[in-house]
């Protein structure tokens, strides 16, 4: 039992490892492409969101011409 919960315990601090990476190169492509629109709000954001907002808004980083069209919901 305590080799199944270091296991679990393992696989979780990968997955969160894994998430903040995520988090880290959107915050550093974020500041690249638009350095004087970002704010404590979008860091807050980012801080906050699982991999699937993050995966969303890395899609809309690729066509957006501001800040705000990242965090903007696509219908």
């Amino acid at each position: 039992q305590g080799i199944e919960q270091g296991l679990e315990q393992g696989l979780e601090q990968g997955r969160q490892e894994e998430l903040q990476k995520f988090r880290n190169s959107l915050d550093r492509q974020l500041r690249r492409l638009f350095p004087h629109d970002i704010t404590a709000k979008h860091l807050h954001l980012i801080n906050e969101a699982g991999s699937d907002t993050l995966s969303e808004w890395a899609e809309n980083l690729v066509v957006a011409d501001s800040i705000d069209e990242v965090f903007s919901k696509k219908s």
